[in-house]
């Protein structure tokens, strides 16, 4: 708190110092205001050229971070050919945080009844952030939706006693969160949005 506080103080003191506005950049950044960084190193950025070394791997990361949050609330909104407009230019550059991006892009998939792409997205999200609960989950539905019995029974040995009753209690009797999604992609249909995912090779 005091770190925020004496941040704010800096940039009210002196609205266009470089030093300043980055600071608060990088504090925004530590608590997750992903838009508020961006435009405070942006304001940073502008003021110092010259220090564009420093401040532009920050820059960077608060601008990725603030568009995949952008594409969280399109899809939020079942909104899924605009998150998809939002990831497609992000991991057409592979960044080694874009895991970020992918989970929301599988969960994309996942709603929009694209379970064998939904899965292939789960499992590189799995390959950045091994063990990533919500992955795991995400990866164990994809599976279920297509009867990958096998697989899905070799996931569910591994995961803990808490995210293996997380996934059964989603599942319970058939319906849970398995119904939800299938529900969700006959919405998705029904409304045009059967758009593709774009090509995985521009990815790479």
């Amino acid at each position: 708190q005091q770190s925020d506080a004496a941040a704010i103080a800096a940039v009210k003191a002196n609205p266009n110092d470089p030093q300043a506005l980055a600071g608060l950049g990088l504090v925004r950044l530590k608590q997750q205001r992903f838009g508020e960084s961006r435009d405070l190193l942006a304001r940073a950025l502008k003021a110092a050229p010259d220090q564009k070394k420093d401040i532009e791997p920050a820059y960077a990361s608060a601008s990725f971070w603030s568009r995949v949050e952008d594409a969280k609330r399109d899809a939020a909104r079942k909104n899924y050919a605009g998150a998809r407009a939002i990831l497609a230019p992000l991991l057409a550059h592979p960044r080694a945080d874009q895991w970020g991006a992918l989970h929301v892009l599988a969960a994309v998939e996942t709603k929009s009844g694209q379970a064998a792409a939904a899965e292939a997205t789960y499992r590189e999200v799995l390959r950045f952030r091994p063990g990533n609960p919500d992955a795991t989950m995400g990866l164990a539905n994809a599976l279920k939706a297509q009867n990958k019995t096998a697989q899905l029974a070799a996931l569910t040995a591994r995961m803990s006693p808490a995210e293996r009753a997380r996934f059964e209690k989603a599942n319970a009797g058939g319906g849970g969160e398995a119904e939800k999604l299938r529900n969700e992609a006959k919405a998705a249909s029904a409304n045009g949005d059967t758009s593709r995912p774009w090509s995985r090779a521009s990815r790479r």
